[in-house]
């Protein structure tokens, strides 16, 4: 049923790891691997390929801008400009 509507399981996981991410830097200041270890990446590199390919930004880009301009833990990811060829489900 989700290949129907042009989903997989795995793209699910994805984003719901990437937004976890997203969140965690917006409200945290960990480094970037703890981060990622957080969030259910196995390693760093995955980790900013993953993110920068599902928001258009790396995870350090992601959190400067982020604090630049002042966005909220839980805001959809996509308010923030979304770029990236990978969809949020």
């Amino acid at each position: 049923r989700l290949a129907a509507h042009g989903v997989s399981l795995s793209s699910i996981g994805r984003a719901v790891r990437v937004r976890h991410a997203c969140s965690l830097l917006i409200t945290g200041d960990e480094p970037l691997p703890v981060v990622g270890f957080a969030s259910g990446f196995s390693d760093q590199p995955h980790f900013t390929r993953t993110f920068h390919r599902q928001t258009g930004l790396t995870p350090r880009s992601y959190r400067v801008l982020a604090g630049e301009q002042g966005w909220l833990a839980g805001v959809e990811p996509l308010a923030h400009g979304h770029r990236g060829g990978g969809s949020w489900v």
